[in-house]
């Protein structure tokens, strides 16, 4: 299945759904705005996922252009040309093949990608509100039991890793698709990992492992953005991120070194 077929299936996928960690209002936004804008680093991002996981398929979803910058006769003649395909310029298909074969040199990497399906799309109801739920997983290895994402970073540091994981909300999107393949694809999951990779040279590789612990607050977190829609979806209404009178949280810098309160009245 493409990722436009995919696109065109009913269900809610984790792309909209993390919107609730903003509000409801914002994630209605999305959701009915259909905003999604791309960039070059998406287009390289999704590159990456096809060197590594589904090479065959390059020629038919991007296009190299060869000029320098992206504007003038030239590029609007080859974009025209290539009309619905990922382009990118030839300096970034070849940082992003580095990439890529960085992963697939990895130890860890290599077993992983040994009889895995990729891009798998998988449909399921959650069983608390019967909501439809869809997820398109990077990759599923049945024989391992292995649910495994792939993800572009900065620095593959573990501690500033996880940091970004939790900032980005990574705990919570694989506890998503750990349920999608429960009960999706009705298979038991041994092992959730991310294979990060530093988008610049050196292009280190990581291969970090989810606990049940950090699965479990994910499911936490997602459960919750469920109740919200739920709740959101029967009543009609889809709040914002301040939908009663809030008091103003000032950094702490303005209030000095001292110990210093300052008291202002509502108006």
């Amino acid at each position: 299945m493409t990722y436009a077929e995919y696109a065109a299936l009913e269900g809610v996928n984790w792309s909209s759904l993390k919107n609730m960690e903003d509000s409801p209002l914002h994630y209605k936004h999305r959701l009915d705005s259909g905003e999604d804008t791309d960039t070059t680093g998406r287009g390289m991002g999704r590159l990456l996922h096809t060197l590594v996981l589904e090479p065959h398929n390059f020629g038919d979803h991007y296009a190299i252009y060869p000029g320098p910058v992206r504007r003038g006769k030239e590029w609007e003649a080859f974009e025209s040309a290539n009309a619905g395909k990922t382009i990118l310029k030839e300096s970034e298909l070849v940082e992003v093949r580095a990439q890529a074969a960085a992963v697939r040199a990895h130890p860890e990497v290599a077993p992983l990608l040994v009889g895995a399906e990729t891009e798998v799309t998988v449909k399921w109801k959650e069983p608390r509100h019967g909501i439809g739920c869809k997820a398109r997983l990077d990759l599923w290895n049945p024989k391992l039991a292995a649910l495994v994402d792939l993800k572009g970073c900065q620095t593959t540091d573990p501690r500033r890793f996880g940091q970004m994981a939790a900032r980005m909300g990574y705990f919570a999107q694989l506890a998503h698709y750990k349920q999608a393949v429960e009960l999706g694809l009705r298979r038991a999951v041994w092992e959730v990992l991310i294979i990060a990779v530093e988008t610049s040279a050196p292009y280190d590789v990581a291969v970090f492992r989810l606990e049940d612990q950090d699965l479990e607050v994910g499911r936490i977190y997602v459960d919750d953005y469920l109740d919200k829609l739920k709740a959101c979806t029967d009543s009609g209404v889809w709040p914002g991120r301040c939908p009663t009178r809030q008091r103003i949280q000032l950094p702490s810098y303005i209030f000095g070194d001292g110990d210093v309160t300052i008291s202002m009245e509502e108006s």
